[in-house]
């Protein structure tokens, strides 16, 4: 049966991202936690996103790099919110995220198994799709790691 399963790795692929996919929706039906009243990371992206989408300011500490290339795709998201007027930009921001962590498992799929063999491919891929911390990950906007790996 294990054998079986290997040979057809697409079919095992497919089901550990939609098992990623599954437990990602189910932690953040949970988990709502609120960037914008947020004293950690998760509040200071939110709001350096927020003050860039409404005013065009980007204002950095110097003392506390934040990635902008991170916080621009957030204010871009939070853009597109406005605009559409009937989306939450914090939503929209997961969801993307969500997303990206997603083609992280098939990327990271491929390369390993482009590296070592298939088996190690779906060994890192289950790993990405199902271990938690890379399952809670997409929920806070603090994810730098999400898109180092994406």
């Amino acid at each position: 049966m294990a054998a079986r399963v290997l040979k057809q790795p697409s079919l095992l692929l497919a089901a550990l991202v939609l098992a990623g996919l599954a437990l990602r929706l189910w932690y953040i039906a949970f988990n709502q936690i609120e960037p914008g009243y947020s004293p950690t990371d998760d509040g200071d992206y939110y709001r350096r996103a927020l003050r860039f989408t409404l005013t065009g300011q980007y204002i950095d500490d110097h003392w506390f790099i934040r990635s902008p290339l991170h916080v621009l795709m957030f204010a871009g998201l939070l853009r597109l919110s406005i605009v559409l007027g009937t989306i939450d930009g914090v939503l929209l921001i997961r969801a993307v995220q969500i997303g990206m962590s997603l083609l992280a498992v098939l990327l990271v799929y491929d390369s390993t198994r482009r590296l070592f063999d298939g088996r190690a491919g779906l060994v890192t891929a289950g790993i990405l799709a199902l271990w938690f911390p890379f399952v809670e990950l997409p929920i806070h906007l603090f994810s730098e790691p999400l898109f180092s790996t994406s």
